[in-house]
């Protein structure tokens, strides 16, 4: 490959890659993005499946165990069927969640509904 054509594709790569991070927080950062869509990217250390509650919430719990969780993934019963089993093929992964931060209870968390919003698991 001649040097113009690998400079540009190292270029294009960097390029891509700074874009990703740029675009991407940490789980206790997302406190701080309140009312912006972003993607929120760690380690799902907890998951909880609560099908006995009125809209059957999947809760994807990053950064913490609850009840120190620093942000929560939450994939409602209508929603569900498009994940399979999130609170099992999500658990102890790295993974990156798109949407709109909203605080729930004090904690932030976005509300997921498609599985394009979901990455890594």
């Amino acid at each position: 490959m001649s040097p113009p054509k690998v400079f540009f594709l190292c270029a294009a790569f960097v390029s891509v890659a700074t874009a990703c991070n740029a675009q991407s927080i940490s789980p206790k950062d997302a406190e701080k993005n309140v009312g912006k869509t972003t993607t929120v990217c760690g380690q799902v250390v907890g998951t909880k499946y609560l099908s006995d509650r009125g809209r059957k919430p999947t809760l994807l719990d990053f950064g913490k165990p609850f009840p120190d969780q620093e942000f929560v993934a939450v994939i409602f019963g209508d929603d569900r069927a498009k994940f399979g089993e999130p609170e099992i093929t999500c658990l102890k992964k790295d993974v990156c969640v798109t949407g709109e931060v909203t605080i729930f209870r004090k904690m932030p968390q976005f509300i997921v509904k498609e599985k394009n919003q979901l990455k890594g698991c």
